[in-house]
């Protein structure tokens, strides 16, 4: 077995960011890069080391029967421990929860290193359905949307590409997102071979 985990940390985070997409809070065409560093330089414990890339891109399908938009989004994840010790698994390559691998519970999975895809089918349906409810006319909503969405994660002790593709966890879901004072919230319904589970957060997973 190998050293327990961390329970606390001092360190840092670095990042950069280039995101080209059309719309920033619902976006439809374009791409994002982010990449990530954390460390912490042996504040309680060992130092460690974490680097992680993110890349999301996004195709516009256009309008069609009944639908305003259609948007067909994809996202690629990757983390790595470049160092021995091991970070806290609230900061470390984690899959599980809000964001990724969204069946299971948070930072279900956790390990030096980690691999994640995720592709959404977004959709505007042509409706005045909210608008009609004037009950909610104080939250200004302008939209609803139905995602339906896939995705395939695995966490390994090693960056080990055959490893992080081999018997990888997935879950498929659906979604319900309205746009409501500049702000998309969410409620996101997931199953898979394991687990079930509802979210109910704002902005797009990415």
């Amino acid at each position: 077995a190998g050293s327990p985990l961390p329970l606390k940390t001092t360190g840092y985070e670095l990042s950069a960011k280039y995101d080209n997409t059309d719309f920033p809070i619902n976006p439809s065409t374009g791409a994002i890069v982010d990449i990530g560093f954390k460390r912490d330089p042996g504040s309680y414990d060992d130092s460690w080391t974490i680097g992680e890339i993110e890349y999301s891109h996004y195709f516009d399908l256009g309008a069609g029967p009944g639908l305003e938009q259609s948007v067909f989004a994809v996202n690629v994840w990757a983390a790595h421990t470049f160092s021995n010790a091991r970070a806290p698994h609230y900061t470390g390559p984690t899959l599980g929860g809000l964001y990724r691998m969204r069946a299971f519970p948070i930072e279900r999975f956790h390990d030096n290193s980690a691999i994640y895809y995720s592709a959404e089918f977004r959709v505007i349906p042509k409706s005045d359905l909210l608008r009609k409810l004037t009950f909610l006319e104080f939250a200004n909503l302008e939209w609803w949307s139905i995602t339906a969405f896939v995705e395939f994660g695995r966490v390994a002790p090693e960056w080990d590409f055959d490893e992080l593709h081999d018997s990888m966890k997935s879950d498929v879901g659906l979604s319900l997102r309205i746009l409501a004072n500049q702000d998309i919230g969410r409620l996101d319904l997931v199953w898979s071979e394991d687990d079930t589970a509802a979210w109910l957060m704002y902005g797009h997973p990415f």
